[in-house]
């Protein structure tokens, strides 16, 4: 992790060149310095989880969390799932919706995209589902596409009357350091507090 709050993480390559594929976070300070885990708020801002997170044309931060727009921590995380687990609240939103609250969420940390996506069900959707997301996050990160498949040496090469293709249907990884479709210095995950599309908690542990 880098060696003070705020600064660059190091590029996905150079993360998985030195066999450094694992980050765990922990919302305990204490365990950064006796158990060498990274304490989220000094490098995360997060916008607050639940049906409390849901508003219309905001993205509110999370009670722990420093300002979205705090550009004392480099990575952003997002949220967007109910208090109470829904399917059928996921097949309805995990797709133009969810990329909407990016867009939100986007403007709200200061004209970052987030690199943490977390969502319930992420098998669930009506469209692309949370695999679009992570496509249009990452396009965004990566070369200011709306899709990470147009993204060519860093530039855009999207053609003018071609819609983005289809994501893959199968990448919805747990937190980690990979990346959603192709490498990028801050790689946008997904993440889903299930591994299938049955039901689980969504209020996040504090670990």
């Amino acid at each position: 992790m880098p060696n003070k709050p705020g600064a660059e993480w190091p590029l996905l390559k150079d993360m998985i060149a030195e066999n450094h594929r694992l980050v765990v976070f922990t919302s305990k300070q204490g365990k950064q310095g006796s158990e060498g885990l990274a304490y989220e708020w000094d490098y995360v801002v997060e916008n607050q989880y639940g049906s409390q997170g849901l508003v219309d044309g905001r993205c509110p931060s999370r009670g722990e969390s420093k300002p979205m727009d705090s550009r004392a921590q480099s990575l952003v995380l997002m949220n967007f799932f109910t208090t109470n687990p829904s399917q059928s609240w996921a097949c309805g939103n995990n797709s133009a919706p969810l990329v909407s609250r990016l867009r939100t969420c986007y403007d709200a940390a200061g004209k970052r995209w987030p690199n943490f996506i977390a969502v319930d069900f992420y098998m669930r959707s009506t469209g692309g589902g949370a695999p679009l997301a992570t496509d249009v996050a990452n396009g965004r990160l990566q070369c200011g596409c709306d899709s990470i498949a147009y993204c060519k040496s860093g530039t855009c090469a999207m053609p003018s009357s071609t819609p983005p293709p289809a994501p893959a249907p199968h990448w919805a990884p747990s937190p980690g350091p990979g990346p959603a479709a192709a490498p990028a210095p801050t790689p946008s995950i997904v993440f889903s507090s299930s591994s299938s599309p049955g039901p689980a908690s969504s209020d996040p542990p504090n670990s």
